[in-house]
């Protein structure tokens, strides 16, 4: 949105080579973030289906910061 913000206030075109280059790598970098986002969640959704879990929880004893039980999160107990 700032570029549309850009081409608003300036009195100016902002319509240039430049202007379009780093647009279209915005673009790139976005898609690559998107596919990066699309292969961790199809890799949680693996170890979800093949019961393993994303995260672990652990009891602690407060007074002493002593681990007492770890188990999955979620779980109940």
């Amino acid at each position: 949105a700032g570029f549309l913000l850009q081409a608003v206030i300036m009195p100016y075109d902002v319509i240039n080579a430049g202007f379009v280059e780093r647009l279209q790598r915005l673009a790139r970098d976005c898609a690559f973030a998107l596919d990066l986002r699309r292969q961790e969640e199809e890799r949680a959704a693996a170890r979800e289906a093949a019961g393993d879990p994303a995260q672990c929880a652990f009891d602690v004893d407060t007074s002493t910061g002593e681990v007492l039980e770890e188990s999955e999160a979620g779980e109940d107990g």
